[in-house]
């Protein structure tokens, strides 16, 4: 048995409309938010802290290097937003992304290892 209806009309998740308006109906014109088309789409830089986070553009969390190449490194938040920005020329900065980056290696290392223990301990 479902859950009963608020009011006549349609029912569950799809009745939830963003912000009030209708687009299916075509009442009013369709908008999208600049995330939904993609972010790959808009050039946005990140601010770089002197620890080598910033800030997420969407959520405001901190974002933390989690990838690096010779050329960029890919940032990420807590509600998994991405970014990849070309990696800084400051030799201090990098080095602080460098060791952001090795330390979620090992976080993840580590994880892989009690995934494994429990496994065989089963």
């Amino acid at each position: 048995m479902g859950l009963p209806r608020v009011s006549p009309g349609r029912k569950g998740a799809a009745a939830l409309v963003r912000g009030g308006h209708d687009n299916c109906t075509g009442a009013e014109g369709a908008e999208h938010h600049p995330l939904a088309i993609g972010s790959a789409l808009r050039e946005v830089s990140l601010d770089l802290r002197t620890d080598g986070t910033a800030d997420c553009e969407t959520c405001h969390m901190p974002m933390f290097p989690i990838a690096m190449t010779e050329a960029a490194v890919t940032f990420e938040c807590a509600n998994r937003h991405r970014t990849t920005e070309p990696l800084p020329d400051d030799a201090k900065l990098r080095r602080f992304i460098q060791n952001w980056v090795a330390r979620k290696g090992a976080q993840l290392e580590e994880q892989h290892k009690r995934w494994e223990a429990e496994r065989d301990g089963q």
